[in-house]
């Protein structure tokens, strides 16, 4: 593997055409780390500034490519409150539900979800997400299974 800063992004040049390495985890001691293997340019380990600046820039370029393509992978949290009282039948409450982009450079200003349950041999959990996108119009996604990740769309006849 050979890679290179680009313009703050950090770029494998082994592949043709060079690509963009994904997200980094930085390990302090340990180094940094793409989903893939350890990031160094050339023998030298990537400082904490080189990663914060790949991982922005990275940010910068999905929310471009969801506001051109009107679509996008999003991130999708909330908060759970345990029931109340001692009747086990009674159900969680799900608020403060938020969705952005891997590093968090990008939120959405507004969020609702729904649930439900999909039939059949999954039987999974499902968050029906509205949210105001990136363009800041109005958005739609699903959330299934045990995951934080959102596809969406942007919903057509908008102004």
């Amino acid at each position: 593997m050979s890679t290179v800063i680009d313009n703050g992004l950090i770029v494998d040049n082994a592949t043709t055409p060079p690509t963009t390495v994904g997200y980094i985890f930085n390990f302090e001691g340990k180094g940094a780390y793409s989903p893939e293997w350890l990031v160094k340019v050339g023998d030298t380990h990537l400082t904490q500034a080189q990663v914060d600046e790949h991982n922005r820039l990275l940010g910068e370029m999905e929310i471009e490519h969801a506001k051109q393509a009107g679509k996008g992978l999003f991130y999708f949290s909330y908060n759970v409150t345990p029931p109340s009282g001692r009747d086990p039948r009674e159900g969680r409450l799900y608020s403060d539900w938020r969705v952005s982009n891997w590093c968090g450079s990008w939120k959405a200003t507004w969020c609702h979800a729904s649930s439900s349950f999909t039939p059949g041999f999954n039987c999974g959990k499902r968050w029906h997400v509205y949210f105001t996108g990136p363009d800041g119009k109005k958005w739609y996604g699903i959330n299934q299974g045990d995951t934080q990740i959102v596809r969406a769309r942007r919903l057509k006849n908008q102004k």
